[in-house]
């Protein structure tokens, strides 16, 4: 009886993009039903002139869109924002 050696190859890519913090990144919220501009929580803060730890609570009432990327990386609806008043123009 012959023995059988069998090699598996694993490749594998990652996929690195570096952007400054505060500029806006298009991806779909869910809650909107389209692609919208979004932003870190740091950035919105600014935006609507309230704390990090106030768009944090936003966040986990519902009282503001997000999409998360990574178990990391938390981004916020700019539109959200917008249609609800808390954005200024």
């Amino acid at each position: 009886m012959a023995k059988q050696k069998t090699t598996i190859n694993i490749e594998t890519h990652n996929i690195l993009v570096v952007r400054p913090i505060h500029s806006p990144i298009n991806f779909w919220c869910s809650e909107c039903g389209m692609t919208v501009s979004m932003v870190t929580p740091e950035r919105a803060a600014i935006m609507i002139q309230t704390s990090p730890r106030e768009i944090y609570r936003k966040v986990e009432t519902g009282e503001i869109h997000f999409v998360e990327i990574s178990d990391k990386e938390l981004f916020v609806c700019c539109r959200c924002l917008q249609n609800d008043g808390m954005l200024t123009k």
